[in-house]
């Protein structure tokens, strides 16, 4: 719970700081917006100050002219109706006369260079105005996006945590449900009861089925002699006793699997159908081997056999139970 409660408390610090990082990156692109809206109108009214500066210069060339026009024509009048003006008089008047159009067009080329002056200023600013436009459009689609990643983010966050604390607190029940089926106490195995006389039929019955394999072998033995001349007709069969079977049926293994050789053995199957078997290729590699007898057999279990105490009472899941003894 220490280390669950130390992930959330990591959690909860980086978005605290992700989400400070969030809200100044927002903070400053308004703030820029309003430095730019400034900005606009600051030149906006850099433009209707433009624009009264040329009205004033156009007022003032208007002015310039009709002055010069009013000052040329009455000069003009008083040489043409006063013929005692010697020449040199009129030399100088004419002389007045063209540097008053010097000067006027002088403050003309001047006020017209003004006028220029102030319209590049109203195209730049103008240009000024457009990027600034552009600007807090940007702006505002950043502002957008920062908002609506942040948004995603966090919501992702919550839905992730909580679908991770919902699995793992389900994983958690499911397990004590387990756990309350689970048994504190491993329970007693049952044991069969073993009656002292079905283990003596049982014997019996091995003793009898050994003999009835020596019977059979016998009786099979005997047969094949007649046979000699179907000898193709049975090179690819299986003979019931292998050469490892065979060895471990005449006792040559180390131990001779009794219950085994029960499963095995079955003498009604191997007499509903009459099969020829090749014994001199079956025994081939166990011509130098003697044939045990019956009476060997039995003898050997005999010997081998555990002494049994005689018991009337059933043998039960507490007392210790008798094993077949391992008969090599």
């Amino acid at each position: 719970m220490e280390k669950i409660s130390s992930l959330l408390a990591s959690i909860q610090e980086k978005m605290a700081i992700l989400k400070k990082r969030y809200e100044e990156e927002v903070k400053a692109k308004e703030q820029q917006i309003d430095d730019n809206n400034q900005s606009i109108k600051d030149y906006s009214e850099q433009i209707d100050v433009i624009f009264a500066e040329i009205k004033k210069c156009e007022e003032e060339t208007e002015k310039i002219n009709i002055d010069f026009e009013t000052i040329t024509n009455k000069l003009t009048s008083v040489l043409d109706t006063n013929d005692e003006y010697n020449l040199l008089d009129k030399n100088s008047i004419n002389q007045k006369i063209e540097e008053a159009e010097g000067k006027r067009n002088q403050f003309l080329s001047e006020i017209e260079s003004t006028v220029t002056d102030l319209n590049q200023s109203l195209t730049d600013i103008r240009g000024y105005i457009t990027d600034l436009d552009a600007s807090n459009a940007s702006l505002t689609d950043l502002i957008e996006l920062l908002n609506a990643t942040y948004t995603n983010l966090t919501t992702n966050v919550e839905n992730s945590l909580e679908n991770d604390v919902s699995n793992l607190t389900n994983d958690l029940e499911s397990l004590l449900e387990d756990n309350k089926s689970v048994k504190t106490k491993t329970e007693k195995p049952k044991v069969q009861k073993i009656k002292k006389e079905d283990l003596e039929q049982s014997r019996e019955n091995r003793r009898n089925n050994l003999i009835d394999l020596e019977k059979f072998l016998e009786e099979k033995a005997k047969n094949k002699e007649d046979q000699l001349e179907d000898k193709q007709e049975v090179q690819d069969f299986d003979p019931p006793f292998s050469a490892n079977n065979m060895s471990t049926v005449f006792g040559i293994a180390p131990a001779l699997d009794i219950e085994k050789i029960e499963m095995e053995f079955k003498p009604e199957e191997m007499f509903e159908e009459e099969q020829t078997i090749d014994v001199e290729e079956a025994l081939k590699d166990f011509s130098d081997i003697e044939l045990p007898t019956a009476e060997m057999f039995i003898s050997r279990i005999e010997q081998e056999e555990p002494v049994i105490e005689e018991k009337t009472e059933e043998v039960t899941a507490e007392e210790p139970v008798i094993e077949e003894p391992v008969i090599e």
